[in-house]
């Protein structure tokens, strides 16, 4: 073997325990904050988890909680990230989709029909990744891990409210997109997902110039727009096969596919919220946002 290949094998060994080293790290780091939680205040929540109360407010999950902690002291956001906020329920599967197919449309084109676009083999959660949910879990084998080889710009997923966010998202000025719904159905671009579900087209225009990726003339020609909107539509996505019979991986467990394509209706609550109730919620909404500039 030459002196060459020797140095090229040795810098390749070495980078493995570079990489060996940090992901370790990150494993007993969130293994350190995941033991912190359990000592938390918790109560019985609406689910089979227990609500965990941190200083940052309630959270539903431990884990949810000390990956968020782990993504703030290791996550390195770059000013190109796009991170994608929601809570629960708000139509997060749907803005992934639309945000990954919008970016990615020179590389991926938008055809419904093409077989070769990611999503007919990966899910939207799979194309961009929570952050404290997929990414910094305290997986001793995958931690962030090729985060800095992934195309600018990166695209990430956060269920955490803005207090929790990883301080270097913060500090980069990176651009966040936070869709919500009326709670009721359960710098920033605030998208909410009763508009968007009224006209998706006018909103995949505003989603791509605010995210700096703008439609040029001919594509508007060529329907790339509308193309979009199909390639992410409910029922195109529920079709896929890798809906039907794939699975997910989260920190808390490995999640069927199907299971994040639900007919979310807007008003549906009406069906289920007595009047008086809805009252009550429209109120402590009003309040909560007044002062804020948002119209919810």
């Amino acid at each position: 073997m030459s002196s060459s290949n020797r140095t090229s094998l040795s810098q390749a060994n070495g980078e493995e325990t570079i990489a060996e080293t940090k992901t370790k790290h990150q494993a007993e780091l969130y293994q350190r904050y995941a033991n912190s939680v359990s000592s938390l205040p918790s109560a019985e929540g609406l689910s089979h988890l227990p609500l965990y109360r941190h200083h940052q407010g309630w959270q539903g999950s431990r884990m949810c909680i000390a990956g968020a902690m782990a993504a703030n002291a290791c996550f390195a956001a770059r000013p190109s990230d796009i991170v994608i906020a929601t809570l629960p329920k708000s139509g997060t599967t749907w803005i992934k989709s639309l945000l990954y197919a919008t970016v990615r449309r020179r590389e991926h084109p938008p055809d419904a029909a093409a077989g070769d676009h990611p999503f007919n083999s990966s899910g939207p959660h799979e194309c961009v990744k929570f952050l404290e949910y997929q990414i910094y879990t305290g997986n001793k084998t995958k931690g962030d891990d090729g985060l800095d080889d992934l195309p600018d710009p990166r695209l990430f997923a956060t269920h955490v409210p803005s207090v929790a966010l990883p301080a270097s998202v913060v500090a980069s000025g990176c651009k966040i997109v936070y869709m919500c719904r009326d709670p009721k159905d359960t710098m920033v671009l605030f998208f909410r997902y009763e508009e968007v579900w009224t006209d998706p087209a006018a909103h995949v225009r505003r989603l791509a110039e605010f995210v700096g990726v703008p439609f040029g003339a001919e594509e508007e020609e060529y329907g790339v727009v509308d193309a979009i909107v199909r390639l992410c539509s409910f029922e195109h996505m529920r079709g896929l096969e890798v809906t039907k019979s794939g699975t997910t991986e989260f920190a808390v467990g490995v999640v069927e596919n199907s299971s994040f394509f639900w007919r979310g209706g807007v008003g549906d609550w009406a069906n289920h919220l007595s009047p008086e109730a809805a009252r009550r919620i429209d109120a402590i909404t009003e309040a909560r946002f007044k002062g804020s500039g948002l119209n919810v």
